[in-house]
């Protein structure tokens, strides 16, 4: 196993900094520095083993929603999502403004205010922008100017954004009823409700995973379930067995090579037979994420600041990677890098087969939203409320 431990906090003596930064520059070393790409912007950019660094360009900046004193939020949990051509990037935040930017300048296509919070990213798919909003409405919009294809009002609090798979969308409300919906009209095709007993744990944060037969999906007792694609139960399993608080499996499942990944905040890390229900393998470790999947390995971030690298056959650690930062979301992988938001310290862009940090993108505040990509231009929501346009150099 590989180990690697970063100390990411900023450096008090910024003259020191400059000077060695200075003198790493003369002697044509690839070591770290730090730039500033836009007020409040920090990037710390290193170079990869061949000697070439990889580095975040602002090419433009917005911002979102009222973020005055007296309304500030620490963080933003809506998001930014990307149409397939990568012209339109949509943002939906936590003051309900939900705003469409053109990716090249990010100018303001259109934009909207649903005056309550924006749950997850907008999702673009087949000429709609899918919208959770948290006070239970789900809607769908033109994409051209934003207005109202459908509205749909579940009456129940939603905290993770939709998922579409053909002509179905999936929703989870906060009272752990999982809703699925016709995408043309939002009619209400089933609903699978779970009952509650873990009043004080997470509520409604698990996204579901669907494949060609199956909605598999975790709840805040620590169950997993496998339903069928019309809402009926097939199997249920306790990834929590013998602990009694943080039962939460609120991790989006994965598939990969024939196993069901899941994971429970206190269970750790799973593998099942997604037929069965039983058990491959499991790892012990407190505050697995959602696992993303690469070939046949796995990538994990933890609620302790840890990265791992598992091998997906039998759930082995191959590489590990510390960060000096918790508050992690998903992975985004984009050609051989992996993009990972953390609450405190911006977006770190990492290799995928190796623990090695090819740089940071910190916009003062954190980012909580996974990133969005399109080709080499990478889209960010920051905790401040501004929604940035990138460019991945290399």
């Amino acid at each position: 196993m590989n180990s690697l431990t970063v100390d990411t906090r900023p450096n008090v003596y910024a003259f020191y900094a400059c000077l060695l930064a200075t003198v790493l520059a003369l002697v044509g070393c690839g070591a770290s520095s730090t730039t500033t790409s836009s007020p409040g912007v920090r990037q710390q950019l290193s170079a990869e083993p061949g000697g070439r660094a990889i580095r975040l360009e602002v090419l433009w900046q917005q911002k979102i929603g009222d973020h005055s004193t007296a309304s500030f939020r620490p963080a933003e949990n809506g998001g930014v999502g990307v149409n397939a051509a990568g012209s339109l990037v949509v943002a939906g935040a936590e003051s309900g403004e939900v705003v469409a930017y053109r990716t090249g300048d990010g100018s303001i296509a259109w934009q909207r205010d649903f005056n309550d919070p924006i749950s997850g990213a907008p999702v673009l798919r087949d000429g709609r922008v899918y919208v959770s909003v948290a006070d239970g409405h789900v809607v769908a919009l033109n994409p051209r100017d934003g207005s109202d294809l459908w509205d749909s009002d579940l009456g129940e609090i939603i905290n993770t954004a939709p998922v579409v798979d053909g002509g179905t969308l999936y929703v989870v409300t906060a009272r752990e009823a999982l809703v699925a919906l016709n995408v043309v009209d939002g009619a209400v095709l089933w609903v699978f409700e779970h009952e509650r007993i873990a009043e004080l744990e997470m509520q409604g944060a698990c996204s579901p995973l669907i494949t060609e037969d199956a909605v598999f999906l975790g709840f805040s007792d620590g169950s997993l379930f496998r339903l069928s694609k019309e809402g009926a139960l097939v199997w249920a399993v306790d990834l929590a067995e013998g602990h009694h608080r943080f039962r939460d499996a609120d991790a989006t499942p994965r598939l990969v090579n024939g196993s069901l990944i899941a994971s429970s905040f206190a269970g750790g890390l799973h593998a099942r037979d997604p037929e069965t229900g039983e058990p491959q393998w499991h790892v012990e470790v407190q505050g697995a994420g959602t696992a993303h999947v690469l070939d046949s390995r796995l990538v994990v971030a933890t609620n302790s600041g840890r990265i791992v690298w598992y091998d997906a056959q039998n759930g082995e650690e191959q590489h590990t990677l510390s960060l000096d930062t918790r508050g992690m979301s998903t992975f985004v992988d984009s050609d051989g890098l992996l993009f990972v938001s953390t609450s405190a310290r911006g977006v770190y862009v990492i290799d995928e087969a190796t623990p090695w940090i090819h740089t940071t993108f910190d916009p003062n505040g954190g980012v909580n939203a996974p990133v969005a990509i399109a080709g080499d231009r990478v889209f960010v929501l920051s905790n401040h409320g501004y929604v940035y346009g990138l460019r991945l150099a290399r």
